[in-house]
């Protein structure tokens, strides 16, 4: 039993640092900069069994007083 959780959390592992370099191909609309660099994305969350993966972002910390930004946020 110890076995699979190990094997299960290596898994889940490499499944989020896969997810973490997808999302470092996903540009940040105008600022020419990915979403994990720029904070946008600020958390990740894998299902246990590793089929769901959810992806938090926060448009609103970049410029609070940015319409687009504020828009974008409630959008998501």
């Amino acid at each position: 039993m110890v076995n699979d959780i190990v094997f299960n959390k290596d898994l889940l592992m490499k499944k989020l640092v896969e997810v973490e370099q997808g999302l470092r191909q996903v540009i940040v609309p105008g600022f020419d900069v990915n979403v994990i660099s720029s904070k946008v994305v600020v958390k990740l969350r894998v299902s246990r069994d590793g089929d769901i993966i959810g992806v938090y972002v926060d448009f609103s910390g970049s410029d609070p007083e940015c319409y687009f930004c504020r828009t974008l946020n409630e959008s998501l």
